[in-house]
């Protein structure tokens, strides 16, 4: 079997497959249309979970620190944004701002976020790491964040990385991506599976300081 790793890049995965003729699945991502089983964590749900989190505490206007290129996971954007729209909030472009995946990205983002007329109350970062350097510009401004400011990650890394434990996350086991991987290689190659499969890993909001003191009006 052939298993692929956070390829983005559908004509790649064509071409590979006009010679490949093997089960193959790809994980950390997913391509509607093509027979390639795709692993992915629910990040839509994941995502949703948070936003109606931030929702809850009061906050309406929620940024969004994502990342460069949208379509390598849509997934994320697609559950904040409904989640705004099913509380009849319009997503807002000027507070979904694109990052590298760095700190010194989300500590940029978060900066051109803190910096405007109207800043957002609340952030949701793509991932943990994202989420520490808007955090730090946080700081720079005199922000505290749990406080002055909601922010939250995904991923749910940030203790593995030496970050602060108090951020509030999304949480799946990255360890089932390959599990299931493994297991659907061999459905595959078996026949008790069908090509083009996508499963996800359920997510779990955790919730911890940096959002849940931040209420709005408190």
């Amino acid at each position: 079997g052939l298993m692929l790793v956070s390829v983005t890049d559908r004509s790649l995965i064509e071409e590979l497959l006009k010679s490949w003729r093997g089960p193959a699945v790809l994980v950390d991502h997913y391509f509607e249309g093509l027979p390639v089983t795709g692993i992915i964590d629910d990040s839509e749900d994941g995502a949703r979970q948070l936003t109606e989190h931030l929702l809850s505490l009061g906050h309406r206007r929620i940024g969004y620190v994502e990342i460069t290129r949208r379509e390598h996971n849509p997934w994320r954007y697609a559950g904040y944004a409904g989640a705004l729209e099913k509380a009849g909030i319009e997503v807002d472009p000027g507070l979904v701002i694109p990052a590298f995946g760095s700190f010194e990205g989300g500590r940029m983002a978060g900066e051109t976020l803190l910096a405007r007329p109207e800043p957002p109350t609340a952030i949701f970062a793509f991932d943990d790491v994202r989420a520490w350097g808007v955090w730090r510009a946080a700081e720079a401004r005199g922000m505290q964040v749990g406080k002055d400011l909601a922010l939250a990650g995904f991923g749910d890394t940030a203790a593995k990385a030496g970050f602060p434990e108090e951020l509030t996350s999304v949480h799946f086991d990255s360890r089932a991506l390959g599990r299931l991987a493994v297991e659907k290689l061999g459905a595959l190659a078996s026949g008790k599976a069908k090509p083009g499969e996508l499963v996800k890993v359920p997510t779990k909001l955790v919730i911890r300081q940096s959002t849940k003191g931040a209420k709005v009006g408190s």
